[in-house]
């Protein structure tokens, strides 16, 4: 987890286990420095501020000499560095605690402020340093003065008279002489019964203002001396400067008007599923900010419809803390989102039980953190997430949402239809307000008693009564300078002419509002804006302007202006109507192409920088079906490595569906097949490779590709002739391909038909060569694979000392790569090696662990090698329980071995009825598979323990056995029950 660096009151790194000072050297000041800013500084600036006196040359050799140095501490993240700039991306103090004032928090804020802006760092002839410090930490200063008074005010007005006091305490510590702290202090003092410290505290700051400045104290602060003096009540509300304004011009409510009858509603609601809907900028979301303060909360994205459980994503990264709460369902969390639990790998599991411990996962978080959990904009909400919320719904837990109920989608509409059928939904709709609640608005924001009665009436008329258009179109006019805020309160130039202010130029439409306010912006600014609002996820201020086009100083400009113009904040839209605004300005061919570029842009940042999910979308909108295509397959397969085969198939369908027939949508449709072949749902491969109708005109890749999967299913069911056939009909498109993975593909598939046959020296000549050439590389799971599979030949030719180390190999790598999907398929050869040099206890104990980290179609593989192991070892009841599972399962030819060494089983026991029942089920069993080795091990065991009947029955269906096709050991096996069949007839 990356450290979080304390600034003020020293400089302090807490790296979550001990807290560390930086260096009180340059070193420190370049970090402190760094950290401070948070983005990307220049090295230029850094120049000036460390060395304002030297020569450009000897400057710049200085600081790269400062930031060796610097690099060599031990830094969690590491400073970033390029060509011009440099940027240490930490959390910090002064972050939170500008945050906790810009939410009105003034506790929290007074919390954070622990001390003076690098308290203690003097680095050594740092004059242009000390310059910008002493700047910085007068602002601060200022911000924590303001901060404590309010919440002195806070503490006073509500009785807490000693915690107002402590408070005041650190202000005057900081300033003695600051009239405001001390009047507030005699005021606390007085209030919570220590008047004679109150009139002591006057008399030392009187005596104190007079030998330092020769001033006497304000009229208010003897004023309020002669009410304490005299035991004379006190208000608790400190008296108004004549200095201080009488109006706010901030725009910003102070609470939400005409929300009366949906508070009430929302808080009377029993239904477990409590739902706000209204238009863009009715207040939706601040109305559950306030009635659900201390909630989980969370909202859908635009733009991410398609990309399952994104909204619980983005609730697990804001709240990590909420891991926690999960007990033993953290595991699951972490298959969602990795970073979470860094140290944990979660077990695999099958998709449909994947999605239902993500749902108890969810379910513990929210009961744990309060039982309530609030998900704004529903109507952007995937299937997978309303899927969840049903869920929750069911369970007990309370889920408020919000959506806008003209966004609504089939899936958003299905959720609601059922929530009303069953009776667990309350809707609570929220209505434009009054021209009554306008007044309101203007009166709060005026700080009157009233609002201006014709004036809100216009504004009534014009904006029709939504919050935000209100808010947008009074920020217009005063932007314009036609509506203007002094200490007498709001004036325009024909308050005294008009008639009902029809003559003031108010927007009708909100759209025209911000529009105008775009004009006004500097065109650089207006191309950052347009950037940031076609980008479905934030960006940096070095990603939009690589994406703009503009330097990185001409855009972090640009961001400031638009930051200033109420646009942004924290490089993020205030509000999604002036994003939709800002997309609605912008021509379709600028919008495909700027997508484009953004996709682009995030494609080639950090890898799992950006999600294939959201880089999909962007080229589908820039019209680049083939990027989306390969975008879409790569989100599909990160899905697959997680287990949620059933989300991959999701998204695969919802983009099959957006694009038009051709190509890309073949190569969709090829990817649903191969993620069905690996989720092991067999039975529907027939129908999803019938449907796949390729043209001679396509890629020979597709061709290839779709053959090979083709094969590879016939084989993994057990239809070995069938398989070897199929890919000869079709392999004249390999060689019209030099797709080097497709190479290594076709020939581990041409490996497995050469074992089949018995030749395995063709299947090892195959193999080496590819894994001389994987080995010079760097590790991936196609090294682990063709390891893997090279050990297994070995096996099969007695070679198992020599095999017994690659097998190792294989299984090393894969665990370095964390994927225990590969380490799974290591294992199953490393248990049949174990198992051919008899160290079968050994082989136990590491096949059941195996069988817990295994994943997908992998499992009856391993399952089946280690019931042979626990058969070789004479523990036949076991060896039974796990031939039982296998028996059950879709694979033909693994049924075929599993009922027939399940028979042989019984017969040590004496079960003769049992036997005979399993024998009978393997006969009808037969003739689903081809497959040598489970023939062979069908023939073992009719020749030792069949009927003459059952033995002859096996032959018409069998009608010829090819030993050489078989591995050694098998072959011996069948050898030996062919002679004791001979020799006495069978049993």
């Amino acid at each position: 987890m990356p450290s979080r660096l304390s600034l003020l009151g020293g400089v302090v790194i807490d790296d979550h286990v001990t807290e560390r000072p930086l260096p009180l050297d340059r070193r420190g000041a370049l970090l402190a420095y760094l950290a401070y800013d948070g983005g990307w500084v220049d090295r230029d600036r850094l120049v000036v501020l460390f060395w304002p006196d030297s020569d450009e040359a000897g400057a710049k050799r200085n600081l790269r000499q400062l930031l060796h140095r610097t690099r060599r501490l031990d830094l969690d993240p590491p400073v970033e560095v390029t060509a011009r700039s440099l940027r240490w991306r930490v959390d910090t103090d002064v972050k939170a605690f500008r945050a906790a004032l810009a939410a009105g928090d003034h506790a929290a804020a007074v919390g954070l402020y622990r001390g003076d802006l690098l308290e203690g760092l003097a680095p050594e002839d740092g004059r242009g340093f000390e310059a910008w410090l002493e700047a910085e930490r007068a602002g601060l200063q200022a911000a924590f003065h303001t901060a404590g008074l309010r919440e002195a005010e806070v503490a006073t007005a509500e009785g807490r008279f000693d915690d107002a006091v402590q408070v005041l305490a650190r202000l005057r510590t900081g300033d003695p002489l600051a009239e405001d702290v001390v009047e507030a202090t005699m005021r606390a003092l007085y209030l919570s019964g220590r008047r004679d410290a109150a009139l002591a505290l006057y008399t030392s700051f009187a005596s104190e203002l007079a030998s330092e400045l020769g001033l006497e104290p304000l009229p208010s602060t003897s004023e309020l001396l002669e009410r304490i003096s005299a035991n004379q009540p006190v208000g608790v509300e400190p008296r108004r400067r004549e200095s201080e304004p009488r109006v706010r011009t901030e725009l910003q409510p102070t609470a939400l008007i005409g929300r009366d009858a949906a508070r009430a509603a929302l808080l009377t609601a029993t239904t477990p599923a409590v739902m706000v809907t209204a238009e863009p900028g009715m207040g939706k979301s601040a109305l559950l900010s306030e009635l659900y303060e201390g909630s989980l909360r969370t909202g859908a994205r635009e733009g991410l419809e398609l990309m399952p459980y994104h909204p619980v994503a983005a609730l697990l990264r804001a709240r990590q803390d909420l891991v926690a709460l999960a007990g033993a369902h953290r595991d699951d969390l972490a298959r969602l989102v990795p970073e979470l639990a860094p140290d944990v790998t979660p077990a695999p599991l099958d998709p449909d039980t994947a999605k239902l411990r993500l749902a108890d996962a969810l379910l513990a978080v929210v009961r744990s953190a309060g039982g309530v959990l609030v998900v704004d904009d529903l109507q952007w909400a995937d299937a997978a997430t309303l899927e969840c919320l049903v869920y929750l719904v069911s369970r007990g837990v309370t889920v408020v949402g919000a959506y806008r109920p003209g966004e609504v989608g089939r899936g958003l509409a299905s959720v609601l239809a059922g929530l009303r059928a069953r009776g667990e939904l309350t809707e609570v709709s929220l209505e434009p307000l009054s021209e009554r609640g306008v007044a309101s608005i203007m009166a709060d924001l005026m700080g009157a008693e009233q609002g201006p009665e014709l004036f809100s009436r216009r504004l009534w008329q014009r904006t029709g009564g939504n919050p935000l258009f209100i808010l947008e179109t009074l920020r217009s006019l005063m932007e314009a300078g036609t509506l203007r805020a002094d200490d007498s309160g709001w004036h325009t130039d024909i308050d005294e002419i008009t008639v009902d202010y029809s003559e003031l130029d108010v927007p009708h439409r909100v759209t025209e509002v911000i529009g105008r306010r775009l004009d006004q912006l500097d065109e650089t600014a207006v191309r950052v804006l347009e950037v940031m609002a076609l980008s479905p996820v934030p960006l940096s201020a070095l990603q939009s302007s690589k994406v703009t086009g503009l330097s990185l100083a001409a855009t972090l400009t640009a961001l400031d202006l638009s930051d200033a113009a109420g646009f942004t904040a924290a490089g993020r839209f205030r509000h999604d109507l002036l994003r939709e605004t800002t997309v609605a300005r912008v021509s379709s061919n600028r919008a495909a192409v700027t997508r484009g570029l953004l996709a682009r842009e995030l494609s080639e940042g950090p890898a799992g920088a950006a999600d294939p999910g959201v880089i999909a979308e962007l080229w589908w909108q820039a019209g680049e079906h083939g990027a989306a295509r390969s975008q879409w397959l790569a989100m599909a397969t990160q899905m697959r490595t997680r287990g949620l085969h059933v989300a991959a198939l999701e998204v695969l369908a919802d983009a099959i569906g957006r694009l038009p027939d051709g190509v890309d949508r073949k190569w969709l449709r090829l990817a649903v097949a191969e993620v069905t072949l690996e989720g092991g749902w067999h039975d529907r491969m027939p129908d999803l490779l019938a449907d796949l109708h390729l043209d001679p005109s396509d890629p020979p890749e597709l061709h290839a590709k779709l053959a090979l999967t083709t094969a590879i299913w016939l084989l993994n069911g057990g239809s070995f002739t069938e398989a070897d056939a199929a890919l000869a009909a079709q392999r004249h498109w390999f060689a019209l391909t030099d797709d080097e993975a497709l190479a290594m593909e076709l020939s581990m598939f041409d490996a497995r038909i050469a074992t089949q046959r018995g030749d395995l020296d063709a299947a090892i000549g195959l193999i080496e060569p590819i894994v001389h050439r994987l080995r010079a590389r760097r590790p991936g799971p196609k090294r682990v694979l063709f390891v893997s599979s090279l050990a297994a030949l070995y096996d099969n030719m007695g070679r198992h000392e020599e095999a017994l180390g690659l097998h190792h190999e294989a299984l090393t790598a894969a665990r370095s790569m964390g994927s225990r999907y590969l380490a799974a398929e290591a294992s199953i050869n490393l248990l049949y090696c174990m198992s051919d040099l008899g160290r079968h206890d050994e082989a136990i104990a590491f096949g059941e662990a195996a069988l817990k980290e295994t994943t997908y179609d992998n499992e009856p593989i391993v399952r089946i090698n280690l019931a042979a192991n626990y058969r070789y070892a004479g523990r036949w009841a076991e060896a039974i329980e796990h031939y039982r599972v296998i028996a059950g399962q879709e694979l033909p030819h693994l049924r075929v071995i599993a009922l027939a060494r399940w028979a042989e089983a019984a017969a040590r026991s004496g079960d003769d009825a049992e036997v005979h029942r399993l024998i009978d089920l393997l006969l009808r069993s037969l003739e689903s598979t081809d497959f040598p080795v489970a023939l062979a091990t069908a023939a073992v065991v009719l020749y030792s323990i069949g009927t003459t009947g059952q033995v002859q029955e096996f032959e018409r269906i069998v009608p010829a056995l090819d030993p050489e096709l078989l591995p050694p050991f098998l072959r011996q096996e069948l050898t030996a029950a062919l002679l004791k069949q001979r020799t006495d007839g069978g049993v």
